[in-house]
């Protein structure tokens, strides 16, 4: 099959969009397997196994560019009439969360105090309670009342200060960190997050950005193929008049999430580590079923840069662990035994303004970090989001 320019279908594109779209995959995707199934039929040779893979891998990229769109349709249909606590005492960020919420159709409590939420959680059901840190010992309640319920934490704390409450609380994965400055971001984040939680729809970048922004998508194939991969990424930054003070961030940590996709994420038929105890020189070929995705996109205000790999092995406990080590001035002490030294995710988690992990456990993980790039903009703490399925 021909190179081809890997496409992707954001939501709510207008429907001009979505022709041309389709025209693309036709010409880019559907032709190529049509002529390449042909060619394969017609020939007197055997076929063998990695033609097939081929075609297969082929099929499964196809797939990967309809199903957003398929998604999207069945996303928003599920957040109708879900309902959602939202616990602030703070007047202007209650509001800040009708914007956010009450516009997709679901159903929205605001309470301003520990008693309030007591008695909303006794009297209803909710799918997902957004709390104030300052009102921690509602979510203890919650725990007890509604043990289901899916919770955020909003806080203005630092990853230093909250990651003890990610560990004495394990069901909250997800903790929004807010700036007075950044109204869009705090608005986007519980928009984005809820909408994750309810519709258990985890994946994909696009969520976060403008809906028309294009996004490109890279396979990740082999480990001297990070400084190729890293460079596409800083000329399509440069092409957009991105500065350099910027990109020296993005670049780091486009090459700790590749290097942990490459030697960190496979695993064996018995969930063992392939390659994570080599040193990250020696070269190392990914099989087919063993390469992930490389992906970018800007909206103007947000950079997003995503790794995806096939094996979903990122747990929530690993992730703790290691922020623990790190934050405990214990840098690399888990890491004794493997090629790497320990830094990538405390360095990735430092340099993104926030960060967000994506695990369909055993299949999949999507590791995002997003840099804010708006003038006005200066960062305060970085935001982590840990999502599974």
């Amino acid at each position: 099959m021909k190179n081809s320019p890997l496409l992707f279908f954001t939501p709510s594109v207008s429907k001009e969009q979505i022709i041309h779209k389709l025209g693309l995959l036709t010409d880019h995707f559907v032709e190529p397997i049509r002529h390449d199934l042909e060619r394969l039929l017609e020939s007197n040779k055997p076929i063998t196994d990695e033609e097939v893979k081929q075609v297969i891998k082929a099929v499964y990229q196809v797939e990967e560019l309809i199903r957003p769109r398929h998604e999207d349709y069945f996303s928003q249909t599920l957040l109708r009439h879900k309902r959602v606590l939202f616990a602030e005492t703070n007047k202007r960020h209650q509001n800040i969360a009708k914007m956010a919420l009450m516009g997709s159709g679901m159903e929205l409590d605001v309470v301003s105090t520990v008693e309030q939420g007591i008695d909303c959680l006794t009297d209803n059901h909710y799918d997902v309670m957004c709390a104030n840190i300052d009102l921690i010992h509602l979510v203890e309640r919650a725990l007890q009342i509604k043990p289901e319920i899916k919770l955020v934490l909003l806080t203005t704390n630092t990853v230093a200060d909250y990651y003890p409450l990610m560990i004495k609380f394990p069901a909250v994965a997800n903790i929004i960190t807010r700036s007075e400055q950044d109204r869009t971001y705090y608005l986007k984040s519980i928009q984005s997050t809820v909408h994750k939680l309810i519709t258990g729809d985890i994946f994909g970048l696009e969520k976060y950005l403008d809906p028309h922004v294009d996004i490109h998508h890279f396979p990740i194939t082999h480990s001297t193929q990070r400084a190729d991969l890293i460079e596409k990424m800083s000329q399509y930054l440069t092409g957009l008049g991105v500065r350099k003070k910027y990109q020296t961030r993005i670049r780091l940590v486009a090459e700790e999430t590749l290097m942990n996709a490459i030697y960190d994420a496979p695993t064996d038929e018995d969930g063992q580590p392939r390659y994570n105890k080599y040193s990250r020189k020696i070269p190392i070929e990914l099989k087919p079923d063993e390469q992930g995705v490389f992906s970018f996109a800007c909206d103007g205000f947000l950079i997003a840069v995503a790794v995806t790999d096939p094996f979903g092995s990122f747990s929530k406990q690993t992730i703790l662990k290691y922020l623990e080590s790190c934050y405990t001035g214990n840098v690399g002490s888990l890491n004794k035994n493997k090629g790497g030294a320990g830094l990538g995710l405390y360095e990735v988690m430092e340099m993104s303004d926030f960060l967000v992990i994506n695990v369909s456990v055993g299949h999949r993980t999507e590791v995002i970090a997003f840099f804010n790039i708006d003038p006005g903009y200066s960062k305060f703490s970085s935001s982590f989001h840990y999502f599974y399925t």
